[in-house]
C-alpha cells in the first residue's frame, strides 16, 4: 500500500506537468484533457486510498488526513463560487470537483470514523445527517448547473431531515 501512494502520487504529478506543457507550450487542447483527467483519478482513486490507510491505522493522523479530505472539498466549493460570482471559467468544474471530494471523499470516511466512536443513537443520528448533507450539497451542485433532478434532490434532501 505505501508503494502504491507513493509511486502513484509521482505518476499523477508527471502527467500533470506533462498536461502543463502540453496546454502552455503547444497550446494544445490535450493539456486541458490530460488535466482533467488526472484531477479526477486523484479524486476518485488515489485520495480515498490515503483515507483508507489513514482511518486503517486509527491514529491521530487519521483524524488530521480526514480533516484535509474535508477542507480539500470545502476549498475547491467556495473556489467555485468565487469563480461563478465573477463568471470566470473552471467554476463549474471546481464546484463538480469539490462536491464530489466532498461527498464521496470525506461523508462517508467522517460517518465510519464517528460510526466506530459513539453509542448506538448517535450512530444512526449520523447516519440520518451524512445522507441529508450529501444530497444537499448535490442538490446545490445540480441546481447551480441547472442539471435535471434538481427540485426532487432537493425535496428528497429537505425532507429527509424533516422526517427524522
Amino acid at each position: 500500500m505505501k508503494g502504491f501512494i507513493k509511486y502513484g502520487l509521482l505518476t499523477l504529478i508527471s502527467i500533470f506537468i506533462i498536461g502543463l506543457v502540453l496546454l502552455t507550450v503547444f497550446e494544445s487542447e490535450n493539456g486541458v484533457l490530460i488535466i482533467v483527467v488526472d484531477i479526477f483519478v486523484f479524486c476518485c482513486l488515489y485520495f480515498p486510498t490515503i483515507l483508507l490507510d489513514k482511518i486503517k491505522s486509527n491514529n491521530k493522523e487519521s483524524v488530521k488526513w480526514l480533516n484535509y479530505a474535508g477542507l480539500t472539498g470545502i476549498s475547491f466549493g467556495v473556489l467555485a463560487l468565487i469563480f461563478r460570482m465573477f463568471h470566470w471559467p473552471g467554476g463549474s468544474a471546481l464546484g463538480v470537483i469539490g462536491t464530489f471530494i466532498f461527498t464521496v471523499n470525506y461523508l462517508p470516511f467522517w460517518f465510519y470514523y464517528q460510526w466506530k466512536n459513539k453509542s448506538k443513537i448517535d450512530k444512526y443520528f449520523y447516519l440520518i445527517f451524512c445522507s441529508a448533507l450529501g444530497l444537499m450539497l448535490v442538490h446545490y451542485l445540480f441546481k447551480s448547473q441547472h442539471w435535471p433532478w434538481a427540485n426532487k434532490l432537493g425535496y428528497s434532501s429537505s425532507f429527509s431531515l424533516f422526517y427524522f
